[in-house]
């Protein structure tokens, strides 16, 4: 059934839009965010320090010796029986 005739213009004209604030928000992030964001950032360097001086530090901390191992003489085996 269409909507036609004076009620749908009552309709239409009790509707409230929402009216636009004076004041435009603030383009500030909330001190929350900054606070998680610059954590992350500090936890993340950290890292990256740490990771450098595990480089740095690896010549001296690994060194393998390689000593190789003798292989057996190819003899023929004589099965007993």
């Amino acid at each position: 059934m269409p909507l036609r005739g004076p009620r749908v213009a009552r309709i239409i004209r009790t509707v409230n839009l929402p009216q636009p604030s004076e004041d435009p928000p603030s383009p500030k992030a909330p001190t929350a965010a900054l606070v998680v964001m610059a954590i992350i950032v500090a936890g993340l360097l950290m890292v990256a320090i740490y990771s450098n001086v595990q480089r740095w530090r690896r010549d001296k901390i690994d060194t393998v010796i390689v000593t190789p191992i003798p292989t057996p003489s190819a003899t023929a085996s004589v099965p007993s029986g």
